[in-house]
Order: structure tokens, then C-alpha cells, then sequence
């Protein structure tokens, strides 16, 4: 726990004082609570974990209701909060003439 209390701290004030100022604001008038996740590498995990890291998915508004995500991402970027796995996509498949029809 110490460590990830050391990093958030490293990473605030790595921040200008305007960025610090900014998020301060917007986390105080606009934004709750930002929801993340500790990942260590001494639990078993699906994907190794080599690190311990927090991986932030969601904020919560002032009544503690989820954003956007578009949202969230936007916040996370601003702040310059990396993505450890960013989010995949894949492309649309192409619309039909004819639906499929089941039998």
C-alpha cells in the first residue's frame, strides 16, 4: 500500500501547479471519486502482472454515478493517467443485403 500511496503522490506532484490546481477543481466541483483497480504480481492472475500498478477505469460524479467512459478517458488523459491495457476494438462487420433467416 505504501508503494501505491508513494506513486500517486510522484505522479500529483509531477504535475505543474496549473495541472494540480485543475485537478484539485475538477475532482472537488465536478467529479468524486476515481475508480481504479491495484494490481499486484504476487496474486495469481489470468495475464502475468510484473508489476504493481493501479489501473483507473471509471469516475464517479458528485453523486457518485459513473460518467461516460468516453468521458473518463478524456479526464484520465488530461491528467496524463496511462492506460495500462488500453481499451480493444474491433472493426464493425459489414451490413448485410438480406437478413439471415433461421429456420
Amino acid at each position: 500500500l505504501f508503494s501505491m500511496n508513494a506513486r500517486y503522490s510522484n505522479w500529483f506532484l509531477g504535475l505543474s501547479k496549473e495541472q494540480r490546481s485543475l485537478f484539485v477543481s475538477e475532482m472537488s466541483q465536478k467529479y468524486g471519486t476515481i475508480m481504479a483497480e491495484i494490481n499486484t504480481p504476487w496474486y495469481e492472475h489470468i495475464v502475468p502482472i510484473n508489476s504493481l500498478y493501479m489501473e483507473c477505469y471509471s469516475v464517479l460524479d458528485l453523486r457518485g454515478r459513473p460518467v461516460h467512459p468516453k468521458d473518463a478517458f478524456t479526464f484520465f488523459k488530461s491528467f496524463g493517467i496511462d492506460q495500462i491495457h488500453p481499451t480493444m476494438s474491433a472493426p464493425v462487420p459489414p451490413k448485410r443485403k438480406k437478413p439471415i433467416r433461421w429456420a
